[in-house]
């Protein structure tokens, strides 16, 4: 289903929202599974961004996701993002 989702047209619905209460939300459906393993999900994120809230949840899950599939058993998820000088909001997953 995200295959398909990717071929459809993007009507993004853009508003502007603290990254830490996504990354909350994230944290949230995904920590039942990180504690199983013994490991955990630590975020330091925060900043007001315009961002299609739906579609950057989406990117926390599959980051996160992505790095718990991957990390070993018991470890700790470290999601951290501050802002540049330029205005833009890099993030790091580890």
């Amino acid at each position: 289903e995200e295959l398909l989702e990717y071929g459809r047209p993007f009507n993004p619905s853009l508003v502007v929202r603290d990254l830490q209460l996504v990354a909350a939300e994230a944290v949230s459906i995904l920590s039942a599974g990180a504690r199983g393993g013994g490991g955990g999900i630590h975020t330091d994120v925060s900043g007001l961004v315009q961002m299609d809230a739906a579609r950057m949840l989406r990117v926390f899950l599959n980051l996160v996701e992505n790095s718990l599939d991957h990390a070993p058993s018991g470890s700790t998820i470290d999601v951290v993002s501050e802002a540049a000088s330029d205005g833009s909001q890099p993030m790091a997953v580890g």
